[in-house]
């Protein structure tokens, strides 16, 4: 009996050290966010938070939780922006749920999961804070969402382009709405 306990002990720890944490940690040195799963490029301007490319993901089967909070222990941030300007997250086949953050989020950019072809639950879709979408940042995903944009006053081109989309809600607030809405 004494060479079980051990065993379980160090069975029950080794699980516990891989598990991700219950929230993004934010490291200035470094410049990245990171929940133990994934790990990307961050910048911070006062408290708003851009998120940028992926340095390291969990593989298969991966989610995505961006709604976790976001410190370096001893300030809070909040996501403002996700992908700026280049392809952090696109093409994750690896991707298969996506959370995003039920308030403060404004900017989801180009490409931003474009081509994550796996990605099939996206929960907080969209966040009525969102503002704007970017060109081609959900093409190709599949996820079967109503889309409420209430609070979107810029959707680009091909946004939800071949995306699962089952119906569109506009708030009054919608200035541009580019064209790319077919599936395909």
């Amino acid at each position: 009996m004494k060479r079980l306990i051990p065993a379980v002990f160090v069975a029950c720890f080794a699980i516990g050290a891989f598990a991700a944490d219950s929230q993004w940690t934010y490291n200035s040195a470094a410049g990245t966010i990171s929940d133990g799963d994934w790990t990307f490029a961050a910048t911070v301007s006062g408290t708003d938070l851009t998120v940028g490319a992926v340095s390291a993901d969990p593989g298969a089967g991966a989610t995505l939780d961006f709604s976790k909070a976001v410190t370096d222990g001893s300030a809070t941030y909040t996501i403002v922006t996700l992908n700026p300007n280049f392809a952090a997250y696109a093409n994750k086949t690896n991707l298969t749920a996506l959370v995003l953050p039920a308030t403060g989020l404004i900017t989801i950019s180009t490409d931003a999961f474009n081509g994550c072809s796996n990605l099939t639950s996206i929960s907080s879709f969209l966040p009525d804070s969102v503002e704007t979408i970017g060109e081609r940042a959900f093409k190709s995903v599949p996820a079967q969402q109503d889309l409420s944009l209430k609070g979107v006053v810029t959707v680009n081109k091909s946004a939800f382009y071949g995306c699962g989309a089952l119906s569109v809600t506009f708030g009054p607030g919608l200035k541009l709405l580019c064209g790319g809405w077919e599936s395909g």
